[in-house]
């Protein structure tokens, strides 16, 4: 999965993902975590205060998949899954803090 990391660059910033109706959301992507041997991406709404400690963010999983180089964000509807995927974001972030 290591080698699907490099999808979307870091530094980017926001992305445009579009869903099945071709409606386009601005997304700033967050982080890939590794789950339960998938790849997801983790993404909070583009217009979303990062800075502010005091504000809840609401985060967005999508599982990755990787076809012949075609890229597809799929939205994970188990919310095990996604809870499982949340805590292992903030628990990785929490690890990034810590080493530095």
């Amino acid at each position: 999965m290591e080698e699907n990391k490099d999808i979307i660059n870091e530094d980017e910033g926001d992305v445009i993902l579009t869903d099945e109706e071709g409606n386009e959301y601005k997304f700033t992507f967050l982080d890939y975590v590794d789950y339960n041997e998938k790849l997801y991406a983790v993404f909070a709404p583009a217009d979303a205060d990062l800075d502010n400690e005091d504000e809840e963010l609401s985060v967005f999983v999508m599982e990755v998949s990787v076809v012949d180089d075609n890229v597809s964000f799929n939205l994970i509807e188990d919310d095990k899954i996604a809870e499982g995927v949340i805590e292992a974001f903030y628990n990785q972030a929490i690890e990034d803090v810590n080493e530095e």
